[in-house]
């Protein structure tokens, strides 16, 4: 599956940003560009872990920090991963509970406790 952002309307002209879904449902990749230029990519894997019954996202990116491990668990149509990393904590949440749409959260905190968003996306899917 292929999916393209869906940008605010207040976003520059020169941004974008695409979400490549890999081969099945197991990973994804991002890459973001803006004036043609690339800006950021990443990767993640994802892993079942049936002891502990959780969902892991494996993510590797550009920026420098290696590989970040996220784990959490299925919220309804929701996917609820956290990790802990020299930053802080970082909680990303996927929201499937409209066919053919994925709407992504990230947030930071650096306690744990109060948390500020990194980002939202809305991808679509397309046919």
């Amino acid at each position: 599956m292929d999916l393209t952002a869906v940008l605010p309307a207040d976003c520059p002209e020169d941004l974008l940003a695409r979400v490549l879904q890999g081969v099945s449902d197991k990973g994804w990749s991002v890459e973001q560009s803006r004036g043609g230029e690339p800006t950021f990519s990443g990767h993640g894997v994802y892993t079942w872990d049936a002891q502990a019954g959780e969902v892991v996202l494996h993510w590797f990116d550009c920026m420098g920090q290696g590989s970040e491990e996220f784990r959490g668990k299925w919220d309804g149509d929701r996917l609820v991963l956290g990790s802990r990393n020299p930053m802080g904590f970082a909680r990303m949440t996927h929201d499937y509970s409209q066919a053919g749409t994925l709407t992504s959260r990230m947030e930071m905190s650096p306690d744990g406790e109060a948390w500020t968003p990194l980002f939202d996306g809305t991808y679509q899917r397309k046919d």
